[in-house]
């Protein structure tokens, strides 16, 4: 049984991940500059949670919904992203006339664009396991074992040892620079 002043490891760096979101909330960074240094790639969230389990796990917590709920009031306050100092980047998706009517419908019921309805949905994380491959599993290879070798190519390693992908693993845990992804977007 432990103390009650004795902290755990999860315990300290959720603590230090809500400090530094609360300080650059309160600097009035622009909710681009609050993604990219709390929930962004190579953010706060991935140095303090380098594992996905451990950022599943954060991402489970209180903490880790008030920090969406800041990065929303921010992107209410700042309106959009061309306020800040990092480029931005267009992408073309491909979807359903139904799903782009219901998008559309949604966008009208929030009293918003499609453009920042979309980057709302995109901000939010999702379960691995309701977002299809695009890898074809090989016969008499698990599912990570394929996935690790598709995804990786030659010279690209796992962090930590692990021998394969648990299901939500984030793409920035194994992806190569010269990849095109779907990793968390901002």
């Amino acid at each position: 049984m432990r103390d009650a002043k004795e902290t755990t490891p999860m315990e300290v760096s959720i603590r230090q991940v809500r400090h530094a979101a609360a300080d650059c909330f309160k600097s009035g960074a622009n909710w681009v500059s609050f993604y990219r240094e709390i929930l962004g790639h190579k953010g706060v969230i991935d140095e303090l949670f380098p594992r996905a389990e451990q950022r599943d796990q954060f991402e489970q917590t209180p903490e880790y919904g008030e920090i969406q709920h800041m990065l929303a009031k921010l992107r209410e306050r700042n309106g959009q992203a061309s306020q800040s100092d990092e480029p931005t980047r267009v992408i073309t998706v491909r979807l359903p006339k139904s799903l782009h009517e219901s998008l559309r419908f949604e966008a009208f019921h929030h009293k918003t664009s499609m453009n920042k309805l979309c980057i709302s949905k995109l901000l939010q994380v999702i379960a691995g396991d309701l977002v299809p491959s695009d890898l074809e599993r090989r016969d008499g290879e698990s599912a990570g074992e394929a996935a690790d070798e598709e995804a990786l190519g030659d010279g690209v390693s796992r962090a930590a040892g692990a021998n394969s992908l648990h299901s939500t693993d984030r793409l920035h845990d194994y992806c190569s620079d010269n990849l095109l992804t779907g990793g968390r977007p901002f």
